[in-house]
């Protein structure tokens, strides 16, 4: 028996401390309703809790946010409700004009009316606005631009990264533009585009050049699956069309025609749209040089056949060079005046010129040499003309359709070891390529076009004066400016841009639309685009007029195409208010199960919890008492001590 350790006592006192500190901390489980209240309490648990907590606020917010896109829409599509109205009044108004009981007093009469309620549109498109916000804008969507069909240039609404936006059908795509050199236009005005004849050519002078440009490309495709075999074998390129359009483009001496592809895909299908532009400051109805405009068309199809069949390496981020791409249409075309050596040069001149051979501004002549050079040394042949050059690119263009590397191309069929090696021997004038080029020049003769669709000796003349055949494959269409071709699969385009993902910054009364954030993450939004319902979107830019039957006839099919437009616009916000009160619905259920999902981990279980407290306190009041009774037992030393 001691006094000095009493080892009951210290481990009552110790067990005391245990359960009050526990029953501490059940208190403060009871007290805030929470499990964890700190770090400590779970570690883990406060992390997942955290990220829910932030989750849930974001869906929250979201919610809210995709209700203020409703409340958007419910302002312009009430805007647009009245917009009916007074197009419904004004097709009434018309077609009480257009009978001939009426005198032209009344018709004056009639006439007052209309341009109120034309003036009424305009005013309602201008001022109906949602917190400061235009609802309409005039350099929004057009309203035919909602369809399912292709998308013209002026049907487009232009975003800040230089995609372009359309709606089909129900649908937003998105769209990057690709000029005749492969690469991505970032800064192209819709306003400028050539509008040309859309449907039929009232000119008789226009409709034959436009007849010419048919037989022209239908010509070129012919020529070019004849001397591609391999390629087309490959391709599978079969009913595609390609619209064809009139215009100003840059003046005269400029480009003279353009190519253009479009696409866009939503993930599962990818459309491709074609489009030929020629430029009528240099190719003037009833008066060209048929031979140039020939030569022209061939080098834009060869432009379209090579996008339609190596598509990701003429419009990608990892695209042939300019040089490839220019100098192989002009293997087609012809030189057509680029190619500037002739048989009187010097072997200085003719170093120095090929050089240049990827040098801005020489790749349809100097790359054109390359290109030349390049199906000779993947021919194997030891004969410079037409058959051993067409032979070789044909093997070149068929390997690239098997997604092989230019470099890898140029690796396996000729001499030099990489593509950077072929263009140092170029440019280096090295023995092979200098004879080559010495050869090419005779064999081209002084009128020859040095065109491989005929001979290198042959003229232009005798290359393309006579265009009869016809291509399989590839049809112009001088009815329209756009076709729009599907591919099976979606193919996925990466256009050559710092982040070609990022959309477009919309700003107050922009045409770009508003991109409603309805989800707790980036990227989760909705595009709320705007359009323009101005009296000269709906009526297509005409006015209407009273004064005779045949122009009120006129007039009320412009009413007719306008309350039609207007019930496009009116259908893409509805169906749109759908969405949202889905995407509402979505998050509020999303919100909810993230909230319980939270409690479980974060609550306490309040039963539980008083469960345990209840066992704490009995645990605390016996560990007090058998500590009063550890002390008691030190008290029988003092009966020795007596």
């Amino acid at each position: 028996m001691v006094v000095q350790h009493n080892m009951s006592a210290a481990n009552a006192s110790r067990q005391l401390k245990i359960v009050g500190g526990q029953k501490n901390r059940s208190i403060e489980k009871l007290s805030s309703g929470y499990r964890i209240n700190r770090a400590a309490d779970d570690a883990a648990g406060l992390a997942i809790s955290e990220k829910m907590r932030w989750q849930k606020r974001g869906l929250d917010k979201a919610s809210f946010n995709a209700g203020d896109g409703i409340s958007f829409i419910q302002t312009a599509e009430g805007a647009l409700s009245e917009t009916h109205s007074m197009l419904d009044r004004m097709k009434e108004l018309m077609t009480q004009a257009a009978n001939d009981t009426n005198t032209p007093e009344d018709r004056k009469q009639i006439q007052l009316e209309i341009d109120q309620l034309t003036s009424e549109l305009d005013r309602v498109s201008s001022t109906t606005k949602y917190n400061t916000l235009d609802c309409f804008s005039k350099n929004g969507l057009k309203p035919d631009s909602i369809s399912n069909s292709a998308v013209s240039l002026t049907d487009l609404c232009r975003n800040a990264d230089g995609t372009y936006s359309a709606i089909v059908g129900q649908i937003e795509v998105t769209y990057s533009f690709i000029d005749s050199k492969g690469q991505k236009v970032s800064a192209v005005d819709p306003s400028s585009a050539a509008t040309g004849t859309q449907n039929q050519f009232s000119d008789p002078k226009q409709q034959a050049l436009a007849d010419d440009v048919v037989r022209s490309s239908s010509y070129a495709v012919a020529k070019l699956q004849a001397n591609f075999p391999t390629l087309f074998a490959k391709a599978s390129t079969s009913g595609v069309k390609v619209g064809l359009d009139f215009g100003t483009s840059d003046g005269k001496g400029n480009t003279l025609a353009s190519a253009v592809i479009e696409y866009a895909s939503d993930g599962t299908n990818t459309s491709m749209t074609y489009h030929m532009n020629v430029d009528t400051t240099d190719y003037t109805p009833g008066s060209y040089n048929a031979d140039s405009l020939h030569a022209t068309v061939a080098h834009e199809m060869t432009h379209l056949v090579m996008y339609d069949t190596l598509t990701n390496r003429m419009i990608g981020a990892d695209r042939f060079p300019k040089w490839f791409i220019e100098g192989m249409a002009q293997t087609t075309s012809g030189d057509g005046g680029w190619f500037t050596l002739n048989s009187s040069s010097d072997e200085a001149s003719i170093k120095q010129y090929m050089s240049q051979a990827d040098t801005a501004g020489q790749e349809y002549g100097a790359g054109y040499l390359a290109c030349m050079y390049l199906g000779y040394a993947a021919s194997g042949s030891a004969t410079v003309d037409s058959t051993s050059i067409r032979t070789g690119l044909d093997k070149v263009l068929g390997e690239l359709a098997d997604n092989k590397s230019l470099d890898d191309v140029v690796k396996d069929n000729t001499s030099y070891t990489s593509l950077a090696g072929f263009l140092n021997g170029i440019k280096g004038a090295d023995p092979a390529s200098l004879d080559f080029t010495k050869k090419f020049i005779a064999a081209r003769g002084a009128n020859g076009a040095g065109s491989i669709t005929g001979e290198l000796s042959d003229s232009q003349a005798a290359v393309f004066g006579t265009v009869t055949a016809s291509g399989n494959n590839y049809t112009i269409e001088p009815g329209t400016t756009r076709y729009q071709n599907n591919v099976q699969g979606a193919m996925q385009v990466t256009p050559p841009s710092a982040n070609p993902n990022t959309p477009g910054t919309p700003t107050a009364g922009s045409g770009e639309g508003l991109m409603l954030q309805v989800g707790a993450l980036s990227g989760q939004a909705i595009k709320l685009q705007r359009f323009d319902v101005s009296s000269a979107a709906l009526l297509g830019g005409e006015t209407l007029d009273t004064r005779d039957n045949a122009s009120c006839g006129h007039g009320m099919a412009l009413v007719e195409d306008a309350i039609e437009r207007t019930s496009k616009v009116r259908s893409y916000y509805g169906a749109l208010q759908n969405r949202l009160e889905h995407a509402v619905a979505n998050l509020d259920n999303t919100a909810e199960n993230t909230d319980a999902a939270e409690s479980r981990i974060r609550d306490t279980d309040m039963a539980k919890e008083m469960t345990f407290y209840s066992m704490q306190s009995i645990l605390e009041q016996a560990g007090q008492s058998m500590l009063a009774q550890t002390n008691q037992i030190t008290q029988g030393v003092l009966t020795l001590l007596r």
